[in-house]
């Protein structure tokens, strides 16, 4: 049990060549930590969390890493994490997550992929096994700022910010600039991703079949009107057009926006939301998937925007991020591109298989 009222509850540093190889690793234990000032688990270098029972309540992030952070491995149950408060759930510049059964309740983010210190870098979320439930009060559920991949596993993630936060955001630097933006690819596992923002648009590989419901109105601009597709607390089911449910819960927010994503969704098939005496319909998607900035609904084919453009007069870029220096650990060591864990103890080592 570990109660932080200074700093971090656990911290681990960089590696340098005065002390070696820096990593952090967890496994079989079961870990109580309350950060009421910062964060929970902070390391420079690489953390790996392998295994055991995670409570954690955090001022600030809950896990974070400067470079690559290992949720779980290929092939295991992985942890238990229940982040019942923080800013950030989750953050890495490189971040995946293999395994596990993951609980987070954010005010920000629930899964970042970030670090303001680097530039030219190739930040990378990879979602690949394990359960994640995820809620947002006021950010992104799952956001990166390269590319988002999710090939297994069960995600939940809800958002429930009614301006230009999203459920799932893959954008870099440039946010308005649709070429620089990241791309999400959900190629495995059951996705389901709902906010109350129709969102600033997305551009999703959908290598397996996807359906999207989205709201009327430009939902992240200012002054505008949302129509909600189900409400905080609302038992909703997406049923095919048999009739059978292919999946069913209980909405953590009030959502604008729907996407379903499961080995069950068959492209070109018909779905419908339900949710009380309410019902939305919906096409199933496969491929290039665009939903334009803000243009949720009141599209044919799901919800997203014929042609995937921006509106009419609108060129407003985010600010450069600022400057910093990649840290480059010394050679051997492991490598932030790669993901892969420094060399040294093996039994200390995870590379993930994303």
């Amino acid at each position: 049990t570990v109660t932080a009222n200074g700093k971090n509850g656990i911290k681990s540093g960089a590696t340098t060549d005065e002390d070696g190889e820096a990593l952090l690793t967890i496994r079989d234990l079961t870990l109580n930590i309350d950060a009421p000032v910062n964060d929970a688990i902070n390391a420079e270098q690489l953390l790996n969390v392998e295994s055991g029972t995670l409570t954690i309540d955090a001022s600030d992030d809950a896990i974070h890493c400067d470079l690559v952070l290992n949720i779980g491995a290929d092939g295991t149950d992985g942890p238990t994490i229940n982040i019942t408060n923080c800013c950030e759930g989750l953050e890495g510049a490189e971040l995946n997550v293999c395994s596990g059964d993951i609980t987070i309740n954010a005010s920000d983010d629930c899964l970042n992929a970030a670090n303001s210190d680097l530039t030219d870098y190739d930040f990378t979320m990879t979602i690949s096994g394990g359960t994640i439930d995820a809620y947002s009060s006021a950010g992104d559920g799952f956001d990166s700022n390269g590319d988002l991949t999710i090939t297994g596993g069960t995600v939940i993630v809800w958002t429930d910010n009614t301006a230009d936060n999203e459920p799932l955001d893959a954008e870099t630097v440039q946010k308005y600039d649709l070429d620089a933006d990241g791309t999400i690819t959900v190629s495995g596992g059951t996705v389901l991703a709902a906010g109350g923002s129709s969102g600033m648009g997305m551009n999703l590989e959908a290598a397996q079949p996807c359906v999207i419901y989205g709201s009327t109105g430009f939902g992240g601009m200012p002054g505008s009107t949302q129509s909600s597709l189900i409400a905080a607390n609302a038992d909703f089911t997406i049923e095919d057009a048999d009739g059978n449910a292919v999946y069913s819960g209980t909405a953590r927010c009030g959502a604008n926006f729907f996407l379903f994503s499961s080995a069950d969704v068959v492209a070109d098939s018909a779905y419908t939301l339900k949710a009380g005496d309410s019902s939305t319909e919906g096409t199933a998607q496969s491929g290039t998937v665009s939903t334009g900035m803000g243009m949720g609904g009141g599209f044919p084919g799901g919800g997203q925007k014929p042609d995937g453009e921006l509106p009419e007069g609108f060129d407003g870029q985010m600010p450069e991020m600022p400057g910093g220096q990649r840290p480059t650990p010394p050679s051997g060591q492991g490598s932030p591109t790669d993901g892969n864990a420094p060399a040294g103890d093996s039994t200390s080592d995870t590379t993930p298989t994303a």
